[in-house]
């Protein structure tokens, strides 16, 4: 059985102060800043990251099953082997986040930015891409079976070796566009 880390008293803070400002619409608390840190191996299950500043964060191998993480700004963050099972990307920016090998099994990108997210040999079976912005997105070898992808713009992706049964890929935008 994985073993992961519990947050410093530090970050558990931060982790507070985030819920408290999300639960409170923003009256009281503030927004959690990681930007540029590493916690590889971090337990952050059920952890309220809304609208949480993750920039080029390093959380590989963390466990973010449940996890809320709605509209963070979280470009370039690597989850390289996270557990993120039910978590929520909702309205995320997560261009270039790397999730190569993730177990995330029904999590949520819903109209989230993975511009060039890397999504290699990931297990997303039945997450909810709809009308997340893929484009350039790398799904190679990754299971997206039950996938929704509803009016996600997947122009750009790679999905060579994916397993797309039962994938569902209404009004997706998988070309240009002719002119």
């Amino acid at each position: 059985m994985k073993e992961y880390v519990l947050p410093s008293a530090e970050l558990a803070d931060a982790l507070s102060q985030n819920r408290l400002w999300y639960h409170t619409a923003g009256k009281q608390g503030t927004r959690a800043y990681l930007a540029f840190e590493s916690h590889p191996d971090l337990d952050l299950a059920g952890a309220i990251l809304a609208e949480a500043t993750l920039q080029e964060t390093d959380l590989h191998n963390a466990r973010l099953d449940g996890a809320l993480l709605l509209r963070a700004l979280a470009g370039g963050v690597s989850l390289v082997g996270a557990s993120i099972h039910r978590c929520d990307f909702t309205k995320a920016e997560l261009v270039e986040a790397d999730f190569s090998r993730v177990a995330g099994q029904n999590a949520i990108f819903c109209k989230a930015t993975l511009t060039r997210a890397r999504f290699t040999g990931a297990d997303l079976r039945g997450a909810d891409f709809t009308h997340a912005n893929c484009r350039g997105a790398d799904f190679r070898d990754a299971n997206l079976q039950n996938v929704d992808f509803t009016g996600t713009v997947l122009i750009g992706a790679e999905l060579t070796g994916a397993q797309l049964e039962g994938a569902n890929f209404s009004a997706a935008q998988l070309s240009t566009p002719p002119f």
